[in-house]
């Protein structure tokens, strides 16, 4: 019963707070519309209204001109002792459109927008247009003051950032995200683990039999040895998933130490959450190719054809900003025509072709002193003594190569100065030059997510109030998708919030929140509490239901 009777007095706390702040915006509403035809009506206007009408109405009287305007759209009604001005029916099948004053929009709204849920601007101009005339502005008013409306808002669009996660190199940042396929098993695989460096976008694929931490480990680990481990390991699956995978690898691998990222971070898990989107549809086109089911094999040629492909935001294909070079598939990525190629079949006769396409080429314009002063040196690329042919030295790393596998192997920067270098050192610019391209892309996407999101979000101050969305996992079913806070601190972009239950823990970017109209007045408490708990506090239903996991290891 107490807990009734505090209900229904924050509700009326609620309400009051309510009518004040809509009177106050709609007395600055009509202050501005001073020099506007269609002023909002008042009790006085509609008083004289209905005096005007009865006296035009008189048939010994002249109509004044305001009269002719007055009677032209509007009309007087008796409904019951009280008479009321009325839109001016053309026929007895028009509804009657009260013209309701200013000083009673509160009250009407109030009743039409409980009468229909808590609907929103258009089911309430819905529900009025054939009861009372209350113009657009002051409804669109009223809806953005209410509290469930406000809780019941859509989230906001997904390409608005309020602070997008650039990557300067290779394995500073990388994600991880499963993708669901317990609806299609294949030989007791049911998920496909998506890892991701999320600077160059190179994405690697694994199938897995569950989504344990353990199994996710073990797979990190066979790319960590392969490629390196990255700073920041981030994944949507949770931070208490995130931490226990890296506690899994710490315990496999001692030396190995990352941390985990933000979990549900639009700005940056996005990427991964798109790559997820691409690799079931070229899955399901591979699959489709081949007529096969085999998606384990499948996701292995997907991976393939996505580091393969080129990438929007870093200009070019993942393969090629990870390892400078384009990719090889075998000697059909090489110039030789196919009718040649179908000849070849050993080392030796691809040495037969290569030394027929350099045949007397090689020794044309040889320096004798160099046989003589050099005896068991070896080039750097074949491996062959350099008192064979003419060569060179590289001018980065000054390696003795012939000049027959520069022209082969590498590109010579100037012919005339007979500046030349090496596979290596050309491989390792090439490298740097990709990676430093694919940064380039990320900027410039960036710039271009803030300028759209600039566009789009109107900026607040400390001392606004706002509305979070709430993720599904934090929330029940009934649950409001957004909580009403406060912002209290700004910090390089990032947002403290506070709501009535006490400040989140975590801070939040722009485009986590939207600006409320409600508000509340409630202290907020020095005490710091989780997203899921405020929710909770504030939920009829205790919350999500759920603290920790519930799941139980199967017997069979």
């Amino acid at each position: 019963m107490d807990d009734n009777i505090q209900t229904d007095g924050t509700d009326f706390q609620d309400e009051n707070n309510m009518r004040i702040n809509f009177n106050a915006q709609m007395k600055e509403y009509c202050n501005k519309s001073e020099n506007v035809v269609k002023k909002p009506w008042t009790k006085a206007t509609v008083e004289e209204a209905i005096r005007e009408i009865l006296d035009a109405n008189n048939p010994e009287k002249k109509k004044t001109s305001r009269q002719y305007g007055l009677t032209r759209n509007n009309d007087t009604m008796e409904i019951g002792e009280t008479r009321v001005l009325i839109k001016k029916r053309r026929s007895n099948e028009d509804p009657v459109v009260v013209m309701i004053p200013v000083e009673e929009y509160f009250d009407r709204l109030l009743q039409c927008h409980r009468a229909t849920g808590h609907g929103g601007r258009d089911k309430m101009l819905f529900e009025l247009k054939n009861k009372f005339y209350i113009p657009r502005p002051a409804v669109e008013m009223f809806v953005s003051l209410c509290k469930m409306g406000n809780t019941k808002k859509s989230q906001q669009q997904r390409n608005i950032v309020g602070r997008p996660i650039t990557t300067k190199d290779f394995n500073l940042r990388s994600q991880v995200d499963l993708i669901d396929f317990q609806s299609t098993p294949c030989r007791g695989y049911k998920w496909l683990m998506n890892y991701q460096d999320h600077a160059t976008k190179f994405c690697l694929l694994r199938p897995l039999t569950t989504k344990r931490a353990a199994e996710v480990a073990m797979e990190l680990l066979k790319i960590f040895l392969n490629f390196g481990a990255p700073h920041i390991l981030q994944s949507d699956n949770g931070r208490e998933f995130t931490a226990d995978v890296i506690k899994e690898l710490s315990g496999m691998w001692a030396d190995c130490k990352l941390v985990h990222g933000r979990p549900r971070h639009p700005q940056s898990q996005g990427s991964v959450e798109r790559c997820n989107q691409d690799v079931e549809n070229m899955l399901r086109s591979w699959m489709d190719d081949n007529k096969s089911t085999d998606w384990v094999i499948g996701c292995r040629f997907v991976q393939w054809q996505k580091n393969l492909s080129k990438h929007r935001i870093i200009g070019r294909s993942p393969y090629t900003a990870l390892f400078g070079t384009e990719p090889k598939i075998g000697l059909n990525s090489t110039n030789i025509p196919q009718a040649i190629l179908e000849k070849v079949f050993s080392e030796e006769d691809l040495e037969k072709l290569r030394n027929d396409k350099y045949k007397g080429k090689v020794g044309e314009n040889q320096d004798e002193n160099q046989f003589s002063n050099v005896q068991q040196e070896l080039c750097f690329i074949c491996s062959g003594y350099l008192n064979e042919t003419p060569f060179v030295s590289c001018s980065s790393c000054s390696m003795k190569i012939h000049k027959t596998c520069f022209q082969n192997v590498c590109s010579i920067s100037d012919e005339n100065d007979m500046e030349y270098q090496c596979d290596i050192c050309n491989r390792q610019e090439n490298i740097s030059s990709q990676r430093q391209k694919a940064h380039e892309g990320q900027k410039q996407a960036a710039e271009k997510m803030i300028e759209n999101t600039g566009k789009n979000l109107k900026s607040v101050t400390v001392g606004n109030f706002v509305l979070l969305n709430v993720p599904k996992v934090d929330r029940g079913h009934l649950e409001a998708p957004n909580l009403i806070g406060k912002i209290l601190k700004i910090n390089n972009d990032v947002y403290q919030i506070g709501t009535k239950s006490g400040i989140i823990k975590t801070w939040f970017s722009r485009s986590d929140f939207q600006i409320s109209g409600a508000q509340f007045v409630e202290d907020i408490p020095e005490e710091y509490i989780s997203v899921r708990q405020a929710v909770a506090n504030e939920s009829m239903f205790g919350g999500q239901g759920y603290n920790t996991c519930k799941c139980t290891v199967s017997k069979t």
